[in-house]
């Protein structure tokens, strides 16, 4: 087994078990799972995610995610266990605020060694609630770890 295909087999089983966790979290019921796209603007590199919602009340989620960052050479990943309080208003418009856990995963191609990170995020984000079970939203995130980033994304709930 290549490098490369052991390195995407962890990244497999770390994904399964944040969506392990968030399913434990809440009911079914309470439940959603989002795709995300965006932009790491300082890396100027676009990303795509997945996640899974998880109501822990009514207004509070816990929501782990994963983020592939497209890059030409090599592999970059954030695995999150975020959590954000909803602010709800008379309109079909909400926002929220969030923190969480952020793990890094950079593994260049060539004989540079990979390396993780740890840091922790700071979120927030705008969502439309629909007359479906579908909910667009845009987010921003700022990760502070060795290298601060900051990602602006855009996603939709189902």
């Amino acid at each position: 087994m290549s490098k490369k295909q052991r390195i995407m087999g962890h990244a497999v089983l770390l994904a399964s078990f944040l969506l392990l966790a968030g399913w434990i979290a809440s009911p079914l019921e309470a439940q959603s799972l989002d795709i995300r796209f965006g932009r790491y603007t300082d890396r100027k590199e676009f990303f795509v995610g997945a996640g899974l919602l998880s109501a822990i009340t009514n207004r509070f989620y816990f929501n782990p995610n994963v983020e592939y960052i497209t890059v030409s050479k090599g592999t970059q990943m954030t695995f999150n266990l975020d959590f954000h309080l909803d602010f709800y208003t008379v309109s079909p418009v909400f926002f929220w605020l969030g923190a969480g856990l952020a793990v890094l995963y950079n593994n260049p191609q060539g004989p540079v060694k990979g390396k993780t990170d740890f840091g922790a995020n700071l979120l927030f984000g705008l969502g439309i609630r629909t007359h479906s079970s579908l909910v667009p939203y845009v987010q921003g995130k700022v990760i502070l770890a060795d290298n601060d980033e900051f990602a602006f994304g855009v996603g939709l709930r189902f």
